[in-house]
C-alpha cells in the first residue's frame, strides 16, 4: 500500500487467499481464494465423493455500500441448485479479527453463518452453521494449504500404426 492509500476492508481477509484442501467423511473438499482487486476477492469450492462431484460454488467477497458481502452461486451435478433459481445467496461480514471472518445471512428464511479461521500457517478451518428445527446445525471442515499448480495430465501417445 502506498502512502496516502486508504486501507481496504478486504485486507483483513488476506489470510483466506490460497488453495485449501481437505477431507470430510471420505469426501474431498477444496476451496480456492484469490484477490482480484483492492475490493474484490473471488473463490471456488468443490465437494466431491467417490461417486462424483456433489457441489460446486462460485463465490465473491466485495466491499459494498452495506458492508463486506460474500455472494455465492451453488451448482450440483445437474446445474444450478434449485434454491438459487433467482439471485445469488448473500452473506454480510459481521465479525473480522486476526485470522478470522464470520459472515451471516439467510438460507431458506433461516439464519446461517459461515466462519473462516486460519488456525496455523498452513491450516484453515471453515464451518457452515444453519438454523434447523430451533437449533444450529454445524458443518465444520479442516483444510490444509496446497500448491495452486495442478499436475499435468499424462501426455497422450500417438496410436500405433
Amino acid at each position: 500500500m502506498t502512502t496516502g492509500e486508504k486501507q481496504s476492508a478486504l485486507d483483513a481477509l488476506a489470510f483466506m487467499i490460497g488453495r485449501w484442501v481437505g477431507v470430510r467423511s471420505h469426501d474431498a473438499i477444496e476451496e480456492t481464494w484469490t484477490r482480484v482487486s483492492r475490493d474484490v476477492m473471488m473463490g471456488m469450492y468443490c465437494w466431491s465423493s467417490p461417486g462424483g462431484v456433489q457441489l460446486f460454488e462460485f463465490l465473491t467477497i466485495e466491499q459494498s455500500a452495506s458492508g463486506v458481502m460474500l455472494s455465492l452461486r451453488a451448482f450440483g451435478p445437474h446445474g444450478l441448485m434449485p434454491r438459487q433459481a433467482g439471485r445469488p445467496v448473500r452473506w454480510l461480514l459481521v465479525r473480522s479479527r486476526d485470522d478470522e471472518a464470520v459472515f451471516e445471512g439467510q438460507e431458506d428464511g433461516r439464519l446461517a453463518r459461515i466462519t473462516y479461521r486460519r488456525t496455523h500457517r498452513d491450516r484453515l478451518y471453515t464451518s457452515l452453521e444453519r438454523e434447523a428445527d430451533g437449533r444450529m446445525e454445524i458443518f465444520p471442515a479442516q483444510h490444509r494449504a496446497a500448491p495452486l499448480e495442478a499436475p499435468s495430465p499424462a501426455t497422450p501417445t500417438a496410436p500405433d500404426r
